[in-house]
């Protein structure tokens, strides 16, 4: 028997692995639990009551600081807050977040104006995003397309100081670059996968919606399966020109759906010859793509991925 855990990710969770072996010391049995560590809550009779009761978890678990290790972690807890707060641009204007463009998925940034701006072609933030990962890629290996989940970017950007620790709280994953060669009749069937499974799930799957840099198209969400992707083109010596489905290109995306997660179904049939890893933490990639002047500006319509979006009928 070989036991298999894991704890979430960033110490959010400390996990207890029970495991029984028997007289030769082969395993016999696993098991165990996470624990939710809590510090307390602010005073107050509600704050109290809400407390008792997360307390009655199992998996949650009071604790109280233990002084020597809080001085040990204050030195680096500096560290980090003075990394963070290291301004690497200037954002001119507020980059909204929105997954899904259209009048049926409203955005969820609640600033003025973002609902407008973003009803046509979808999220700013978004296509900042594939920007900064497809400049990034052509530094590191080359690139000609960049392609992102809508739902993996998770913070608007305002405007004014972007700061490294605005780059992880837009993508505060421990996601990866990741580089397929692909043809262009697979980029079409992956971007095809993506629509379906947020359409089989409007609700639930918004964030599957897909957003690109270097590539763009127009979306039927009323075609039927493999047909609702249309003009799709590539920017190739600052040209937009027809996207070839025989022809090879460099996609660089995140490892999580690089791996055929968040319904992006054909990444995860690239084989291994392939695909290769850029090794560049995808928060920091927008970071670095900041500080070497990067824009940070909105796209201009013509660069957005979505050009025109026939929406669903109801």
């Amino acid at each position: 028997m070989t036991c298999i855990a894991q704890a979430w990710q960033y110490t959010w969770v400390v996990g207890q692995l029970d495991v029984r072996f028997d007289a030769n010391g082969d395993v016999q049995q696993c098991g165990g639990m996470p624990h939710l560590l809590f510090g307390g809550l602010k005073d107050g009779s509600e704050s109290s009551a809400l407390l008792d009761k997360l307390l009655q978890h199992p998996y949650v678990l009071k604790v109280e600081p233990e002084p020597k290790a809080q001085h040990v972690l204050s030195v680096y807890e500096k560290q980090v807050q003075a990394f963070a707060a290291e301004v690497v641009g200037v954002v001119p204007e507020r980059l909204c977040l929105r997954r899904i463009p259209g009048t049926h998925d409203r955005s969820r940034d609640g600033a003025p104006g973002c609902a407008e701006s973003t009803d046509a072609q979808g999220g700013h933030a978004q296509a900042v995003v594939a920007r900064a990962f497809l400049e990034l890629g052509k530094r590191f290996g080359g690139a000609d397309i960049a392609i992102q989940n809508a739902g993996g970017v998770r913070n608007a950007i305002a405007a004014g100081d972007f700061s490294i620790g605005d780059a992880y709280l837009a993508l505060p994953y421990k996601n990866m670059l990741d580089r397929l060669h692909m043809t262009g009749a697979e980029i079409q069937q992956v971007l095809e996968d993506a629509i379906a499974a947020y359409l089989a799930n409007p609700g639930a799957a918004s964030g599957s919606f897909p957003y690109a840099a270097g590539l763009r198209w127009n979306l039927d969400l009323n075609a039927t399966h493999g047909t609702r992707f249309s003009q799709l083109q590539v920017k190739q010596d600052n040209r937009w020109v027809a996207l070839h489905a025989t022809q090879i290109y460099r996609v660089i995306t995140n490892d999580y759906i690089a791996a055929g997660q968040d319904g992006f179904t054909t990444f995860g049939t690239i084989d291994e010859t392939r695909r290769e890893p850029t090794y560049l933490h995808y928060a920091q990639a927008l970071a670095d793509y900041v500080r070497s002047g990067g824009s940070m500006a909105r796209p201009v319509p013509d660069e957005m991925s979505t050009q025109q979006l026939i929406e669903r009928a109801h």
